[in-house]
């Protein structure tokens, strides 16, 4: 007839599922460096063989080689970042952000993808605040994220991404859709997962990075193929007192 509080204490639950998702990332990471660091062993073998031969091409070997280890190396570094951002996403310092304002500073530094033939096409209220409670630096890294995702899909073909807004009255959704054609239907639910990549130079952890910062703003977010490309949709629940 009466009423019993339980209190349990889940620091040390908390922190064990923490370990294991740090763990997990380890493993991802490690896993990319093993593939990335295979072709530059690669080259640098055939580089020491060329030498030892006298390779008469030696001269446009060692440009080949150059350019690939290059591009090798810029890959184990955004390995290495998209993982430390993980890691740092611990420091988070929530307030109330105007995702409007976040969005356009965003655009404003990628004005450049126009000389790569890619339209950016921005849809939704001008001028008006519309606030989430979050991290300013983490939300504006995750919609750099989301659009970085676009660019490399679309790749140097050229094409266009469109940028969606519409601020309700409890609710604002955010919405990227690219014209890169999408991904196969049966890879959609792995998209945010930190093993997947849309893109082969991709490190498979900035998608992952968008699913954390939304979670901790109390989101959602999903992808479908649409009419032009993979649309991704992120939902946000006003800041309290907006």
């Amino acid at each position: 007839r009466g009423t019993v509080a339980v209190v349990d204490d889940v620091t040390e639950v908390v922190r064990a599922d923490r370990l294991r998702q740090l763990n997990h990332l380890a493993r991802i990471v490690a896993d990319e460096v093993k593939k990335t660091l295979t072709p530059v062993r690669l080259w640098m073998q055939e580089l020491e063989e060329g030498l030892r031969r006298g390779d008469p091409d030696l001269d446009q070997l060692v440009r080949d080689a150059c350019r690939e280890i290059s591009l090798q190396v810029e890959r184990l570094q955004v390995t290495a970042n998209s993982f430390s951002n993980l890691v740092a996403l611990e420091r988070w310092e929530p307030e109330p952000v105007d995702l409007v304002e976040v969005v356009d500073d965003t655009l404003a530094g990628l004005t450049v993808l126009e000389r790569r033939g890619i339209r950016v096409v921005r849809e939704g209220p001008a001028g008006r605040a519309c606030r989430v409670h979050g991290d300013r630096q983490w939300l504006q890294r995750a919609i750099g994220n989301l659009l970085k995702n676009s660019v490399d899909a679309i790749g140097d073909d050229g094409g266009q991404i469109w940028i969606r807004i519409t601020c309700g009255a409890e609710e604002m959704t955010l919405e990227v859709e690219d014209s890169a054609g999408g991904i196969q239907e049966d890879k959609l639910q792995e998209l945010f997962s930190p093993h997947f990549s849309t893109t082969t130079a991709g490190s498979g952890l900035g998608l992952a990075l968008v699913h954390q910062v939304v979670a901790r703003c109390q989101g959602r977010v999903s992808a479908v193929n649409g009419d032009h490309g993979l649309v991704v949709t992120v939902e946000f629940p006003i800041a309290e007192g907006e």
